[in-house]
This record gives structure tokens, sequence and C-alpha cells, in this order.
């Protein structure tokens, strides 16, 4: 594809992530309260030079977060960058998406202190949420190695809906147990129509997502978490290492469909794993 090119100076990126390509520009749409993952592709010569993100119109887009050459991932805020050079790729992830996030981006590559970028073109519609009667749970089930099935009510309520996706919740959720400092583990199983399509792991809310694997390429908000899909048997497993006191509560596991998303709870338990008075755990 022939590109137009501004200056010698810098390298012209293609962006790819969910939306439609136009003009070498990107239309994404995100939902308040949400994510949005940008992937940002870049010449393989160009692995050592600083890699950003901004917000704004060409030569006025101002800098949001850019790449560490000490460290692969960056955090600003709700933003997170994760320069993987092995396939000459950075992400970047917006969470927790605002109404103000609506506008225009760009990311590229910093050869000589500027530099050119691919027009990024986020809409975020507003969340509307609403409540619909219960119904039978069939599609998604979910179940931790060793924990029992869920107790809870066998009943799977929309308890929300947005312009793009409609969150289905499998209600009542699963306890998983893990030792102060150790590891959980959360297995999900989805629909093999669904191999293709993103998993991702939330706490405290749905939207809230603390890791993501989106064809082949995990983010991670918190390095302990890690996600693993296994296609061959339509179940992804998420690890979280080092457990602290912090990590109980309320997650979610789930499939990002286009209409609909499928959605699991767990109820993570924290215990200290106490000595018995002749030793034994």
């Amino acid at each position: 594809m022939k590109k137009k090119c501004f200056s010698t100076s810098f390298i012209l990126l293609t962006v790819s992530v969910m939306g439609a390509v136009l003009n070498n520009e990107i239309y994404e749409v995100g939902i308040e309260d949400g994510a949005a993952v940008i992937k940002c592709h870049y010449s393989a010569s160009h692995q050592p030079y600083t890699k950003y993100f901004c917000k704004g119109i060409q030569k006025d887009c101002k800098t949001l977060i850019k790449t560490d050459d000490q460290n692969p991932w960056t955090f600003e805020g709700r933003l997170s960058l994760f320069d993987n050079t092995e396939i000459s790729m950075f992400v970047v992830n917006i969470n927790n998406l605002s109404l103000g996030d609506h506008g225009q981006y760009g990311c590229g590559v910093n050869i000589t202190g500027q530099g050119l970028f691919t027009v990024v073109h986020l809409t975020v519609r507003k969340n509307s949420s609403f409540t619909t009667k219960e119904r039978p749970m069939s599609t998604v089930t979910s179940r931790q190695g060793n924990a029992p099935d869920s107790t809870g009510s066998s009943s799977q309520p929309t308890v929300s809906s947005s312009l793009s996706a409609i969150p289905i919740v499998l209600s009542g959720g699963m306890r998983v147990n893990g030792t102060l400092g150790g590891n959980a583990y959360f297995r999900c199983s989805y629909h093999k129509g669904s191999k293709i399509n993103p998993k991702y792991f939330s706490k405290d809310k749905p939207g809230k997502e603390f890791v993501r694997l989106d064809r082949g390429v995990m983010w991670s908000r918190d390095s302990r978490f890690f996600l693993e899909d296994d296609m061959e048997n339509n179940v992804f497993t998420v690890t979280i290492r080092n457990l602290s006191l912090v990590d109980a509560g309320l997650y979610w596991c789930g499939v990002d469909m286009w209409l609909l998303d499928f959605l699991t709870e767990f109820k993570l338990h924290i215990v200290q794993d106490v000595p018995t008075e002749d030793g034994e755990n």
C-alpha cells in the first residue's frame, strides 16, 4: 500500500484495532466504563526508538504515554503501553473510558524529537444500563479445578447493555480459595465458536479489565495476572500469582463478542496458611 510521507525523519505507522480502516485512519468505538485496545505496528529497524501515543490533531497532538527504555510496560493513569519488540508492535490500553475520551488520537515512533502518527478516531458511547428478567443458564459454564460449583442461583440475568455489547452475567459466582503468597487459578469455558474472540478477566466490576488476550497479544494491568487460552479444549485459564489480602473479592472472566458478552462471576477468598502445633500445615 502506498503511504504518504511528510518528512524523511519519521515513520508512518499502521494501526490495527477492532474497528474499520479508511484511508489509513482508524475508527474505534468504545463504551463508557469499558476499555479500548489499540495496536500499533512499526518497522523492526525502529525497535530502539521511543514509541508514543497522543491525543489531538497532528502537530498539536499531546503525548499521553510513551515507552520507557528500562521497562517494556509503561503506565500513566488509566493508560498503559506495552512495547513488544519481538513482533515490532506496541499496544495501548485505555481503561475505564469516559465520554470525555471521545476524540482523535495518534501513535508514532519518535526518531528526532517529533513524529508522524496514524490517526485514530475514538468514539465513546454512553453505557445505558437496564434490568431484564432472568433466563436459564446454558451458553457459558466455568469451573475451578478444585473448587465447588456455584452454590448461587443457576440463572443468567442481563445486568446491563450498551450499543455494542450486552454483558450476560452468570450469577451466584464460584468460590475460589487462595493462600496468602500463593497462586489462584480460574478456569473459564467458552463455546467453540468463540475461539478467536478476545478473552478477558475483570475485577470489582465487569468493565474493569485486569488482563486481556486478543489475537495472541496479552495485556495485563498487573504483572501477577496471566491469561492462557487453550483453544483445543475451549477453555482459558487466568492465574494470579503471589496473592495478597487485597486480591480478595469479585472477579469476572469473559468472552468479548460483538453484540453479547458472556461473563462468569468468581468470588476469591484469601486464607492464611497457619501451621499446626506439630509444624504441619
